[in-house]
């Protein structure tokens, strides 16, 4: 058994700070979190804001990666 893994028990899940009813997963976001929800939201983003322009085939492709170079 992996010695990193934690186990939850009920009396360490009840340490743990709630707030509305839910648990939290730490008192501060981290650099890397913020980084990830940020980089998440913005492909997301792109992706529905694209949805019409999306090729369905690897020439399509190929032809757009080279306009992208002009």
């Amino acid at each position: 058994m992996n010695s990193r893994l934690h186990t939850w028990t009920d009396a360490t899940l009840a340490e743990l700070p709630t707030e509305n009813g839910f648990r939290q997963r730490g008192m501060q976001m981290t650099r890397l979190e913020t980084f990830t929800d940020a980089a998440f939201a913005f492909a997301v983003t792109l992706l529905v804001i694209s949805v019409d322009d999306v090729g369905c085939s690897v020439a399509f492709l190929h032809k757009g990666l080279c306009e992208l170079g002009t």
